[in-house]
């Protein structure tokens, strides 16, 4: 019994040594430009599972022998910033509504408002146009919009005769049948006094618009953002979910299948935030960054524009806030983020499920500065 013991501590740290090595390679995905270190990118998805694994050794190792918990411990300190821009900590400080704001800004991945009947409840595009209208967002930034020249599927008109927006940028990727248009939009009751977007040199149904609005006298440039996709399809995601239930099921094919489009994902969407953050850097004027990431807070996306902005859920939210509502849970991957020209005064991610992705709602301020309409 005890050489079974003796045997089972040997293999623990043996894991444990490889929890370590995981833990660091998962909080280096956020250092590595993913067009060269594509592998780095993937292994930062693991980043939550090997924080937990982290914590379950550092307790085992305490009662089992705690000279060895040191190891662990390496790993939470490795972890520890990747952790804090995970988790907001505003006990105190997190609101999730605000008496006076100067903008209250949405973010939300609509998934074309439900066109191919994802949510199997036929009412779902109604439901999402009724909480838009009831959130009353001064700008609302959509990704995987769709609107249709139709009357039934005019998404655009319902968003401006409906609901209220004064105006409108939208920016189409694909056109199907003359009258079918997919893309991303910006819907605003601040008047737009310029429009432009960054252009991507790869083929993709991707995108980033900015869109200069006249915000009570000053001028703020607002991006939105839905970088690179992965384009999983359903027999993808039907893989997965058995994959998950049965580990017999394991496809080799699916899994290089599954594996290449992660892999072209990422890189493409490295290029995607430089050419972002280059055009971020050249504004003229404030500058706000919303939208659909496609990734997660340990990641070289969100490291690249939080070096310059900050991050809205960090100032005013609180806990995990996940807004991906897939696959695999908990991760954070629609943002809000501003220069210092602005202050964050609320934040609320809403639990709506009638996308995969949850609205986020802001409320921000403006600095006082004088008037740079143009």
């Amino acid at each position: 019994m005890k050489r079974f013991l003796s045997y089972l501590k040997i293999a623990a740290l043996f894991v444990t040594v490889l929890c370590l090595a995981g833990m660091m390679a998962a909080s280096a995905a956020q250092y590595f430009d993913p067009l060269q270190h594509w592998v780095f990118a993937l292994l930062g998805l693991c980043f939550l599972p090997m924080l937990a694994l982290t914590v379950f050794f550092l307790i085992f190792w305490i009662i089992v022998r705690i000279r060895l918990a040191w190891i662990p411990f390496i790993g939470l300190l490795v972890a520890l910033p990747g952790l804090l821009h995970i988790v907001s900590f505003n006990v105190f400080k997190a609101k999730s509504h605000s008496a006076q704001h100067d903008l209250k800004l949405m973010t939300y991945n609509v998934r074309n408002f439900d066109l191919y009947n994802w949510s199997d409840e036929s009412a779902t595009r109604r439901k999402m146009m009724s909480m838009i209208g009831d959130e009353r967002p001064d700008v609302a930034c959509f990704q995987e919009f769709f609107t249709s020249d139709d009357k039934a599927f005019d998404n655009a008109s319902i968003l401006t005769k409906t609901i209220g927006f004064n105006y409108n940028h939208t920016e189409i990727t694909t056109t199907v049948g003359g009258n079918q248009h997919w893309g991303i939009a910006t819907f605003s009751n601040f008047p737009i006094v310029g429009k432009g977007r960054v252009d991507f040199p790869m083929k993709t149904n991707n995108a980033c618009i900015y869109t200069d609005l006249n915000v009570k006298g000053t001028t703020v440039r607002l991006y939105n953002v839905h970088l690179q996709s992965i384009y999983l399809t359903r027999k993808d995601y039907a893989y997965i979910e058995d994959f998950q239930s049965d580990r017999n099921k394991m496809s080799p094919i699916a899994n290089e299948r599954i594996l290449t489009k992660l892999r072209n994902a990422y890189r493409l969407r490295g290029e995607q935030v430089n050419l972002i953050e280059q055009s971020v850097e050249a504004s003229p004027y404030p500058v706000l960054l919303c939208g659909d990431f496609n990734d997660t807070p340990v990641s070289y996306a969100y490291r690249v524009f939080n070096k310059t902005l900050n991050d809205c859920f960090l100032d005013k939210g609180w806990g995990i806030s996940p807004t991906y509502n897939g696959m695999i849970p908990l991760l954070r991957i629609d943002y809000v983020l501003h220069d210092t020209s602005f202050q964050t005064l609320a934040y609320r991610r809403l639990t709506q499920a009638y996308s995969d992705h949850y609205p986020v709602i802001t409320e921000l301020n403006l600095a006082k500065q004088p008037s740079t309409v143009r």
